[in-house]
């Protein structure tokens, strides 16, 4: 599965916009590395990350006119895209959403985020969901979160009982007091321990509410980012599974894992 993370800066709830931008990011990205398969945009990257209430009029069905559109982009230039998106819910605060789809114009997989951010108003305006979702690509079984969830651990580890073997996690890391170093710590301690390829990708500059630490990590089992970047923002990788194997060789976890511990 060769793939390529790209930093994006949003225009501001400009939805027709932020697509023209992907086109010219994705024809870019197949220009440098034409092999690419799944190209991967950060959280809500199709109106940035809005926190007030016109979020509601943002959202969208994932049949609705800009998820369309971004099918015809996928088709058009034969790669899988994948991207955060507000979901409409009916007669409720929409989802924080990501959707994967392959280049034949089929959604492969889609995630409403579990743990909304809790330090800010996230929680007032959208609806948590509580379900994961696994999919398979290029012969790897993949797992998604978005942003915060990297903060509970059970989830990731819920994905390692599935067997799964890649997790993509779009986000926007709000920059703070150390938040860089955070944010590769929890995302390189949560492929190590559960022997996993993590995959994730910020978004870059600022909106009107926060700044964004424009980072993006691709971490194997060994907890090494392996990532290859070019002009900052495209990041480009190679998953190769057999990584997990040879280190399930070395540290066997399976007979490890508890479900509860006593105190």
């Amino acid at each position: 599965m060769k793939i390529c993370l790209i930093n994006f800066e949003a225009a501001w709830k400009d939805k027709e916009k932020n697509i023209e931008k992907k086109e010219e990011l994705i024809k870019r990205a197949l220009e440098m590395k034409p092999e690419t398969n799944l190209i991967i945009f950060p959280e809500l990257s199709l109106t940035w990350y809005v926190l007030d209430k016109d979020n509601i009029k943002l959202a969208e069905t994932e049949f609705w006119e800009s998820i369309e559109k971004v099918k015809n982009l996928a088709k058009k230039y034969e790669v899988a895209i994948m991207f955060g998106f507000i979901e409409k819910k009916w007669n409720d605060k929409p989802y924080n959403s990501t959707i994967v789809i392959d280049k034949n114009w089929e959604t492969l997989a889609k995630y409403r985020k579990i743990h909304l951010f809790t330090q800010s108003v996230e929680p007032d305006l959208f609806s948590a969901w509580e379900k994961l979702e696994t999919f398979e690509f290029e012969w790897v079984k993949c797992g998604l979160s978005i942003c915060f969830d990297i903060r509970y651990p059970r989830l990731y580890e819920t994905y390692k009982y599935e067997w799964v073997e890649c997790v993509f996690t779009p986000y926007a890391w709000v920059d703070w007091r150390n938040k860089p170093d955070i944010f590769a710590s929890l995302s390189k301690w949560r492929s190590s321990e559960n022997q996993f390829f993590m995959v994730w990708v910020d978004n870059i500059w600022k909106d009107i509410n926060n700044s964004y630490i424009w980072n993006a990590i691709v971490s194997n089992p060994y907890s090494e980012d392996i990532k290859e970047t070019f002009e900052e923002i495209f990041h480009f990788a190679n998953i190769d599974t057999t990584e997990i194997k040879s280190i399930e060789n070395i540290i066997p976890l399976e007979d490890g894992f508890k479900e509860d511990y006593i105190i």
